[in-house]
């Protein structure tokens, strides 16, 4: 990580390169599900995980440790298993395996606003798993840049909870431990 960068990041389990890093929790955003526009699971307002064929389903790499670490424990405690043959290490890989394959994936719901027409997201029935959205930045950086972001940053962060507490009021986020 450069010293003078300020990078959004799924999770705090990023070793610093020298300096001080530190994380700031912007706010969380709910998992949901990534398919094409012609499965037979695109026209419900709401998929069941258990519904997800476990050999359509699209992987994860070690790359996005997080993800992967937050979707395998929300499978797990719903005694789901799966056994992709495919397997994403960004989100521009996944959608394009769900768009070139007619598989489906979970992905943070941030990536609806990347897919071509031809996919379609859709929650999660009951309450969704959530990852993290924070900053990462160099507690010793004297950049003026980040100076005002960390002096704004709880004007994002009021602006996200804001959203994510209309969400939850839907019952579809579950609220991080």
């Amino acid at each position: 990580m450069l010293a003078s960068s300020v990078r959004p990041h799924q999770g705090r389990t990023l070793t610093p390169r020298g300096g001080k890093t530190q994380w700031q929790v912007i706010g969380y955003e709910p998992i949901v599900v990534i398919l094409p526009v012609d499965h037979p699971l695109a026209g419900r307002s709401e998929i069941d995980p258990r519904e997800i064929d476990p050999q359509q389903f699209i992987g994860y790499t070690d790359t996005p440790h997080v993800l992967r670490g937050i979707v395998g424990r929300y499978l797990s405690e719903r005694n789901i298993a799966v056994s992709p043959t495919r397997f994403l290490d960004s989100f521009a890989t996944g959608i394009s395996l769900v768009a070139s394959t007619g598989g489906v994936t979970l992905l943070p719901a941030y990536v609806e606003r990347l897919l071509p027409a031809s996919l379609i997201s859709r929650p999660l029935i009951g309450n969704a798993p959530v990852i993290e959205i924070a900053a990462g930045y160099q507690a010793d950086n004297p950049s003026p840049v980040l100076k005002m972001f960390l002096e704004n940053v709880d004007q994002l962060i009021a602006a996200r909870s804001d959203r994510t507490h209309s969400v939850a009021a839907l019952g579809r986020i579950q609220s991080p431990a």
